[in-house]
């Protein structure tokens, strides 16, 4: 392999260096984190990679590929969301995971993972009182609707473009509702 000066050497001359000057830096994998490391760490525990992928072909970082929920507790006290792509998994696909803290967190009886979702958006913390859950549907079961009751408690808002969706932990399931 050629050092970094004989690589140098090459460009002040004006000649190229040959092509195995750069074999075996090229064969490196980045392993740049677009989520914090704790999130990357949590989701490479559960075989599940980070969307490394995720701002390419977006025009800004509006909202990222997680959120903490409860901003003012540490990060391992509060419970957070980080989207992730299952090893092994088709490309296309996605998984939304969340991680309770020590203290159970802001969602405590939901699952810990919302798999195989497409067209993934940015993740945000909002409070929509004033929107039944009859407007949403069960993740686990999409052809039944949530109970005739508002939306009180905190909701994980994923968006892109315009649509996405609301995600809200309901006696121990998972709800969605589009936001279009």
């Amino acid at each position: 392999m050629i050092s970094t000066k004989g690589i140098l050497l090459f460009t002040i001359l004006g000649a190229a260096p040959p092509v195995s000057a750069f074999a075996q830096s090229a064969s490196v994998q980045s392993r740049t984190m677009i989520v914090p490391k704790d999130l990357f760490e949590y989701a490479d525990s559960l075989n599940c990679d980070q969307v490394s992928d995720f701002y390419e072909s977006r025009p800004g970082v509006l909202d990222p590929p997680f959120v903490y929920v409860d901003s003012l507790s540490a990060w391992w006290q509060g419970t957070s969301a980080v989207w992730c792509r299952p090893r092994g998994g088709r490309p296309d696909r996605y998984t939304l995971l969340f991680r309770f803290g020590e203290s159970g967190g802001a969602f405590p009886r939901c699952p810990k993972r919302i798999d195989n979702l497409e067209h993934i958006g940015g993740l945000s913390v909002v409070r929509r009182p004033n929107l039944s859950l009859s407007h949403f549907y069960y993740i686990d079961q999409p052809d039944t609707k949530g109970p005739n009751a508002p939306a009180t408690a905190i909701a994980i808002q994923e968006i892109y473009d315009g649509t996405g969706r609301l995600f809200y932990c309901y006696e121990g399931h998972w709800l969605a509702f589009g936001l279009h």
